[in-house]
């Protein structure tokens, strides 16, 4: 509960040790960039000042889709701890390796004959 206090200058002020405004951490499905998450969700986590359980908490919560998926590839030993779970979330979606899938969706992908160099045939 906050405490209310009085300043020198009659106005009154709240201090309280509870953050006054909770961010939502973002949400993560592994299309981009791990480490641009990462950075969303770390700033959320030291603004609402949550504990290593909450972060961990939170941090499941915000798997979605493919990034979700590993929580059902690796056993518990992995998803309770949040240093694990890190790990394998930007070694499977770091900036390296999402490079690598890019490159390859680039390689896979078929140009429209009717279109070479921006000129339609």
């Amino acid at each position: 509960m906050p405490v209310l206090t009085s300043s020198s200058d009659t106005d009154d002020h709240i201090q309280s040790t509870q953050p006054r405004h909770i961010l939502k951490p973002p949400k993560y499905d592994g299309t981009g960039p791990f480490e641009t998450f990462w950075a969303q969700y770390k700033n959320c986590a030291d603004c609402s000042r949550w504990t290593k359980i909450e972060e961990l908490a939170y941090i499941r919560d915000s798997l979605e889709k493919e990034a979700g998926q590993v929580l059902w590839d690796y056993g518990s030993e992995v998803t309770a701890s949040l240093k694990k779970l890190t790990a394998i979330l930007k070694d499977r979606f770091g900036g390296s390796h999402m490079a690598d899938k890019y490159r390859m969706e680039a390689r896979n992908r078929r140009q429209r004959p009717e279109v070479f160099a921006g000129v339609a045939y």
